[in-house]
């Protein structure tokens, strides 16, 4: 089966040198945040680690930062979006909750949430958003909004939004997809370290299409591996 990216190294060691911006804190709905910040061997210096947010908490979240950081946080097996118990911690701050789907117990989570929140970097603070979780258009309204400087929203929507990276691939599903099981595509639609560095989203044109291709190329090979396996 054809499944390796290998040029995911050589993009992430390039962007890894070319960092000037060291000290800052992403916030993020998901993993993805956590894994650009192991990718560029950085502190985990934000709360949003191993966890996500479904898109209304987040909003709310982002909304009044401070206010949720500064608030207690507790813990049950229970989510407000269902009625089966989950197999993680899920957190309550006021009234949203978070998904701590990585974390072994309540302490552990708790733990890790208290000691990263007090690292938050107010003062160089980005934020990614997307189009997954109970996400409703009036929720990117709210987003865009939102005061901080250097904000990205990857989506399964064009938008003539500059925050919005729209990610043609997904374009006839309701949301993006996992960007993490799929190749980590955030990679190659935008220049992370460039937004880190100067908070300008310069897009990838000919990078993305090469990067379709691949994934094109690499379907027709894993299907075609499949039929002669059977």
């Amino acid at each position: 089966m054809l499944t390796d990216i290998s040029f995911i190294k050589f993009f992430l060691d390039r962007n890894a040198r070319k960092l000037k911006n060291k000290n800052f804190t992403i916030l993020c709905n998901n993993c993805i945040g956590g894994i650009i910040l192991h990718d560029l061997k950085l502190k985990f210096n934000t709360p949003t680690i191993n966890l996500y947010f479904n898109a209304p908490d987040y909003i709310a979240f982002l909304e009044r930062l401070e206010y949720y950081l500064s608030t207690d946080i507790t813990f049950s097996y229970q989510s407000k979006y269902d009625t089966v118990p989950k197999e993680y911690p899920v957190g309550t701050i006021s009234d949203i909750e978070l998904h701590f789907v990585h974390y072994n117990d309540f302490s552990e989570a708790k733990n890790k949430w208290t000691t990263r929140a007090k690292r938050v970097n107010y003062n160089n603070l980005f934020v990614i958003g997307s189009d997954k979780d109970y996400f409703t258009p009036d929720l990117l309204t709210r987003f865009l909004r939102l005061p901080y400087r250097n904000k990205v929203f990857f989506s399964s929507r064009k938008n003539a939004a500059r925050e919005v990276v729209f990610f043609k691939e997904y374009e006839n599903e309701k949301e993006v997809a996992d960007l993490i099981q799929h190749d980590h595509a955030w990679y190659f639609h935008f220049d992370v370290v460039k937004w880190l560095n100067t908070g300008e989203i310069k897009r990838y044109h000919f990078i993305t299409s090469l990067f379709l291709f691949y994934r094109y190329i690499r379907k027709k090979y894993n299907a075609r591996m499949n039929v002669s396996e059977k």
